[in-house]
């Protein structure tokens, strides 16, 4: 039975409105302190940790594992490419272009970007790698998009319905795996914003 702990980064130092998914934004230290305190217990010498390279997820995954332990750095693991968007204020993108993007997420590509299904079809690109990989105990520390793109490949949910998950900074999503049979439970939906 493999146990796969997938980890949402702390809150980031973007200001509040802006849209970021590759960007590569700092996280939060007050957050990331918090999160520090709560996710040690589900590190051991023995678990296989995997991390987006963004500085959000990697700086968490790097402060909590025990020393001398390896990260495996996936790119697959980013969030959603907003291409021209990225940290442009949510209010001040064309309103063509984002109601053009809106009415499909799924399918529409972000200009300069990623459509939603993009990002599904790496993510889970990187989740069968991991089912078929040996080890048994697995941290991963990702991003909200990336965690959905899992569910609703693992629950069969369409992604479309994914964003009614509740996935704040900070939420943990424990996945025991036996054979072809998931079980989920969610041990944190995230932290309260300040």
């Amino acid at each position: 039975m493999k146990k796969i702990t997938l980890i949402r980064h702390p809150k980031t130092e973007a200001p509040k409105g802006v849209c970021y998914g590759f960007t590569d934004v700092a996280a939060d230290k007050e957050h990331l302190d918090d999160m520090q305190k709560l996710i040690p217990q589900r590190i051991t010498p023995n678990t296989a940790i995997y991390s987006s390279p963004l500085k959000r997820c990697a700086l968490l995954a790097e402060k909590v594992s025990v020393s001398s332990q390896k990260i495996h750095f996936d790119k697959r693991l980013k969030e959603l490419n907003f291409g021209n968007w990225e940290l442009q204020k949510w209010n001040e993108i064309p309103t063509e272009e984002f109601q053009e993007w809106e009415s499909d997420f799924v399918n529409h590509k972000v200009p300069g970007g990623e459509a939603y299904i993009d990002q599904y079809n790496r993510v889970t690109e990187f989740w069968n790698e991991l089912i078929q990989s040996k080890e048994e105990e697995i941290a991963v520390f990702t991003h909200s998009g990336s965690i959905r793109c899992i569910l609703s490949y693992i629950l069969e949910i369409p992604l479309r319905k994914t964003f009614y998950l509740q996935l704040g900074y900070g939420a943990i999503v424990n996945i025991k795996y036996h054979g072809e049979f998931y079980q989920v439970e969610f041990a944190s939906t995230g932290m309260k914003e300040n």
